[in-house]
């Protein structure tokens, strides 16, 4: 690599400081440009209960966004299966095809409900997964109680398609459904 103005001074040391400054900036340089994504991930629509997705890169377990306090299980279940997290709980998820791409759809059973559900999202071919959707059943969203189900819940988008799910994670909290407080 040739630097544009030569160094001035004719010290061996003082002319290698100033190459490996020069390769290091162009080195940051190219891994910035190489790993900065193409296009920016965004949340999508709300659900069909109305709850707005938000984007987040914080993990995907319920704790990683959620005080301890606000749950009582953190589960992944599989889609279209029957997730038994508790004598008197459990939870199924499907997941269906939309016009802008995969679509999940949670049912808790028992005196229990959501109070978040973390959809991690996944480019084809992609290594490890993109980011989460946090959709979060509070009282700000109308929901002070949780939720017992949903539909439509989704990844984060790029351009005008939803990323594939990677991972569903489902923050459980006793709610006074069916008896529960």
């Amino acid at each position: 690599m040739r630097v544009a103005t030569p160094a001035v001074s004719t010290s061996r040391r003082a002319r290698w400081a100033a190459r490996l400054a020069g390769a290091g900036l162009a080195t940051t340089v190219a891994i910035g440009v190489t790993t900065s994504p193409a296009t920016a991930q965004e949340a999508g629509a709300p659900s069909v209960a109305g709850v707005t997705p938000t984007t987040t890169a914080n993990g995907n377990r319920c704790l990683d966004v959620l005080p301890l306090d606000q749950v009582l299980f953190d589960i992944q279940p599989e889609p279209g299966m029957r997730f038994s997290f508790a004598d008197d709980g459990d939870a199924i998820t499907t997941v269906h095809t939309g016009p802008q791409g995969p679509l999940l759809d949670f049912d808790i059973t028992g005196p229990y409900a959501a109070r978040a559900v973390l959809v991690q999202g996944q480019a084809e071919g992609t290594t490890p997964p993109n980011s989460n959707n946090l959709f979060l059943y509070d009282a700000a969203a109308g929901f002070p109680t949780g939720i017992r189900a949903d539909q439509d819940l989704h990844a984060p988008q790029v351009d005008s398609s939803y990323l594939d799910i990677a991972t569903t994670t489902i923050c459980i909290i006793r709610s006074p459904y069916n008896g529960g407080s």
